[in-house]
C-alpha cells in the first residue's frame, strides 16, 4: 500500500518496527537524567525533534545516532 494511503495507527507501527531504535533512544536519555531540551541542546538539536524520536513519530537519524 502506498504510504500516503496507510492510516496513522499503520504509520505508526511502520514506524516502530523499522525504528525500533526510539525506545532505545528514550531509555538512554532517561538514565543520563537529561531532560529532552537539555540533551538537545548538548547536540545541537531541537528538543521538539526529540519528542518525535522518543514518541515513534520519526527515525532517530544517523546524526544523532553518531553524536549519542
Amino acid at each position: 500500500m502506498p504510504e500516503c494511503h496507510k492510516s496513522e495507527p499503520e504509520k505508526r507501527e511502520q514506524m516502530k518496527a523499522g525504528y525500533g531504535n526510539w525506545e532505545r533512544f528514550k531509555e538512554a536519555r532517561k538514565k543520563t537524567g537529561l531532560t529532552q531540551k537539555a540533551l538537545a541542546d548538548a547536540l545541537g538539536f531541537n528538543a521538539s525533534y526529540f519528542s518525535l524520536i522518543e514518541t515513534g513519530r520519526q527515525p532517530v537519524s544517523n546524526p544523532i545516532a553518531e553524536k549519542m
